[in-house]
């Protein structure tokens, strides 16, 4: 499924009309409905915008698996809230510690 589609399905499924996500998302019902077409992509800037505006996450609108369950706890997403103030060194760090946990927990998995 497209970028454009799953958009729309986000404000569909939360009641939002075109002009009211452009609202809530800072952005003009111009850009929404041409981002819904097709016609054009999201900035990286805007697709946060939506996200934020849809309660929804980029992954989610971009179309990549994410485990829905453990990212609606609310820990959850505040740690990934704020890694976006953390500097470059300690974002990759805790990055490689995420990929460890991942390698043991398929290694555990394939016994």
């Amino acid at each position: 499924m497209r970028i454009a589609m799953r958009i729309k399905q986000a404000r569909e499924k939360r009641g939002f009309s075109q002009a009211e996500l452009a609202r809530r998302a800072s952005l003009t019902p111009a850009a929404i409905s041409q981002f819904e077409a097709g016609d054009r992509e999201p900035s990286l800037a805007s697709l946060g915008r939506l996200a934020n505006a849809l309660g929804a996450s980029t992954e989610h609108l971009m179309g990549r698996e994410v485990d829905e369950k453990f990212m609606s706890n609310p820990d959850v997403s505040a740690m990934f809230r704020g890694m976006s103030k953390l500097n470059d060194a300690d974002k990759q760090f805790i990055l490689s510690v995420f990929e460890e946990v991942k390698k043991r927990a398929q290694s555990k998995d394939n016994k």
